[in-house]
């Protein structure tokens, strides 16, 4: 069929189609201005001039929502600005109320000598009104007050002030010295000096009129020193038997040794040092049995891989014999097995293909004269049309192409049937007029190759291209 290719009347329409997607597409960018200048307004607080600017938006385009929605939201905030402006000339009244109370107290508690609470009222009037001058001034005249009644109290303590400094400097200097002794004393026990820690603890009773916490200070340290040195002849014989074994180069039995004193006795300089040692030969042996068995493997995978390959080349020599001979069936046996060996090469998937077209082409031959198609499943919908989708011409042309997208409609139109010993999928694709034939051809083996219009494609480009 010949397209009329002199009829003016669709390509009056088409000039149509054009006119209204240029008039859709001007009137969409108007209302898209229109609602970013009124969005822009709204952010800025400018709430009435934002409604002007929702309500052209909706005389745009009156189906659309959202400038319906915030012309609401508009109407919101402003009778929000309102009741805030009510609230602030309330709390402004309530404040100014706060303030005559608070200035009236002070004024009163000043009158009758109550400083103290005259300041307090005071300094809160202030902060209703940090700059009111009458309530700055009120609190002046008080804090004279205060300090004048300061001042006579303080000339009145004086006397009896020096003579209990005097006393309390005498006993400052008492502690002190003792104090210093003490903390002396407590250091040099943390430290683990326990000689000169009862020293100083000695020389402090010198100081103190109670001396019986210095006296139990002293006696615990006397036994902390039977302790330690019970506790250096036992580390000394642990350290031994450690020894001991790092000398029979038993170093695993060693270290546990050496752990397990470092636990019991942590921070001594001697285990650490034997620790380190023992780690380093340990250390050292660990990475001479990890490089031998990393060669030991590397070996076994290189021996694993070539056996591999040769059995793989086998099948795949055996099955170019067969293929030579003729005996298809059992060729296909062998690389389908040399198939399974190395699924990653392409060899043996692509000799199985020549080998499925050689099958193929003899059944063919030997079934020409009563060949049966079936139809097994059909979906999406319906042939039209005269095209066949069953049958696959040798060359796909623009006018067969062309005859298709007229016959079948938009979206996808799948068929699936048998041909030989082969499950074909075909699928036309009709996209804005324009047309375009997928096939997947399956074997009863297993193999599945893709096609667009009798190219091969990838079944990336099946999936992506042929969505149902």
């Amino acid at each position: 069929m010949e397209l009329k290719n002199l009829e003016a009347y669709p390509k009056q329409k088409l000039k149509e189609i054009d006119e209204r997607i240029a008039s859709a597409k001007a009137l969409d960018e108007k209302y898209q201005n229109v609602i970013a200048q009124a969005d822009l307004l709204f952010q800025n607080d400018r709430y009435q001039e934002a409604k002007l600017q929702y309500q052209e938006a909706i005389l745009l385009k009156n189906n659309e929502t959202y400038p319906k929605q915030k012309i609401i939201e508009a109407d919101q905030r402003i009778n929000d600005l309102l009741v805030a402006q009510k609230q602030k000339e309330a709390a402004e009244k309530q404040k100014q109320e706060n303030f005559n109370q608070l200035f009236s107290s002070a004024s009163g508690f000043l009158e009758t000598g109550n400083f103290n609470q005259a300041k307090e009222s005071a300094e809160l009037a202030l902060k209703e009104f940090p700059e009111n001058t009458e309530a700055k001034k009120l609190l002046l005249e008080i804090e004279d007050n205060i300090e004048a009644k300061k001042a006579a109290k303080a000339a009145e303590l004086l006397t009896q002030k020096e003579e209990d400094k005097r006393k309390q400097a005498e006993a400052k200097k008492l502690a002190e010295d003792l104090n210093k002794l003490v903390a002396e004393a407590e250091e040099f026990r943390l430290n683990g000096d326990l000689s000169n820690a009862k020293a100083k603890y000695v020389e402090a009773k010198k100081f103190g009129k109670n001396t019986s916490s210095i006296d139990l200070k002293i006696k615990e340290i006397d036994g902390l020193i039977e302790e330690e040195n019970r506790q250096n002849v036992f580390y000394q014989n642990q350290l031994s038997l450690a020894q001991v074994l790092i000398e029979k180069k038993d170093y695993k039995n060693a270290l546990t040794k050496l752990n397990q004193i470092n636990s019991d006795f942590p921070d001594r300089k001697t285990t650490v040092e034997k620790i380190d040692f023992v780690n380093g030969i340990l250390t050292k042996q660990s990475k001479e049995e990890e490089e031998a068995f990393r060669l030991a493997r590397i070996e076994e995978e290189k021996e694993n891989a070539r056996k591999l390959d040769l059995q793989y080349k086998g099948y795949i020599n055996s099955g170019n014999d067969l293929f030579n001979k003729g005996l298809y069936e059992q060729a296909l046996a062998k690389y389908k097995l040399a198939s399974e060996i190395k699924p990653e090469e392409n060899e043996a998937p692509q000799k199985m293909y020549l080998v499925q077209q050689k099958i193929e082409e003899k059944l063919a031959t030997l079934a020409k004269s009563n060949t049966q198609e079936e139809i097994k499943a059909t979906s999406n919908s319906k042939k039209t049309g005269k095209l066949d989708l069953k049958e696959d011409p040798d060359v796909i042309t623009e006018e067969f192409l062309s005859q298709l997208s007229k016959e079948y409609p938009e979206g996808v139109t799948e068929v699936i049937y048998t041909k030989g010993n082969k499950e074909i999928t075909k699928r036309v694709v009709i996209i804005g007029g324009q047309g375009a034939v997928y096939r997947k051809v399956k074997h009863n083996w297993g193999g599945e190759f893709f096609f667009k219009n009798n190219d091969p494609v990838t079944k990336f480009i099946w999936d992506k291209e042929t969505v149902l």
